[in-house]
């Protein structure tokens, strides 16, 4: 009996630590599988940390998920496609602070054309870089299962990042922690010159 609750303290500790993981620093486990994150350039002048084993969602599966013209510049998905970070780059709109009137405008037209949807917290941070980050996140019906859909738009100095992340409803509760930290962890960078 006592080497039984041994090793529940020990689960216990292994969970609080997984609990506060840092994606930065550790690989960390997600559902029933370990992800390592690294930093990915997302445009020329922004990076964040991605899962490793994401790749850029191919045209044609771009074209499923995301069926209207208006689609995310950027699409990083896992090998099934049920997972995804989105990203738009949106130009200067006069002012660093406006992604989270941005962030409003997004979520109101949400609203008004998809009144199914069920909202959950709206979120306000800054990013490790001092960047003010403005999030809501939100469940959404998709083709045969219900989505969890979190969205961010994070100030720069000459735009705004836009950012999307989604999964299976079902997946939310192992998600929402990574990606709340992956949008913490953008970053602005030199433009590059070599392009």
């Amino acid at each position: 009996m006592e080497y039984e609750d041994e090793q529940i303290i020990a689960v216990k500790k292994q969970m609080k630590a997984l609990h506060t993981a840092n994606i930065k620093e550790q690989e960390i486990y997600i559902g029933e599988e370990y992800f390592k994150f690294q930093p990915v350039r997302i445009f020329d002048n922004v990076s964040l940390y991605l899962p490793e084993s994401f790749i850029e969602m191919p045209d044609k599966i771009k074209k499923i998920k995301y069926p209207s013209d208006n689609r995310p510049a950027v699409i990083k998905t896992n090998l099934n496609s049920n997972i995804n970070f989105a990203f738009n780059w949106l130009e200067d709109l006069n002012g660093i602070n406006q992604g989270e009137e941005v962030a409003g405008q997004i979520k109101d037209v949400l609203i008004k054309t998809n009144p199914s949807f069920v909202f959950y917290e709206e979120r306000n941070g800054k990013t490790a870089s001092g960047n003010i980050i403005k999030m809501f996140d939100f469940r959404s019906y998709g083709i045969d299962e219900q989505m969890y859909n979190m969205m961010c738009t994070i100030s720069f100095h000459g735009g705004i990042l836009h950012g999307i992340f989604n999964c299976l409803d079902r997946d939310s509760e192992d998600w929402k922690k990574a990606a709340w930290q992956v949008f913490q962890t953008s970053m602005e960078l030199e433009e590059s010159n070599d392009h």
